[in-house]
């Protein structure tokens, strides 16, 4: 049998949550980690297009229940943030 490192392979997954995650029961981007390792996926992008909206504690409890199912975790920064920008504000926004 073929033996592989995941991390060593590129990783699929959802950005944000679909359909089929709240029509199956899931309420909580806690559910996110089970849901996706059911499903066969090894990565999520938590959204925050329009403005971060978790709470650091949150996002470290993401994480570690993350962790543990092996899923690989990104966020995507809000659309009015630009860490290149020259502008500090811009830079800074939360």
């Amino acid at each position: 049998m073929l033996e592989f490192k995941s991390e060593s392979f590129a990783q699929f997954g959802p950005a944000g949550n679909s359909d089929d995650f709240f029509e199956e029961g899931n309420k909580s981007v806690y559910d996110v980690p089970k849901w996706l390792e059911k499903n066969g996926l090894g990565a999520y992008e938590y959204q925050c297009g329009h403005g971060v909206r978790i709470s650091d504690d949150s996002a470290k409890d993401l994480g570690d229940i993350a962790e543990g199912k092996h899923i690989r975790l990104s966020i995507h920064a809000p659309y009015y943030i630009s860490l290149s920008s020259v502008e500090e504000a811009k830079r800074d926004k939360r």
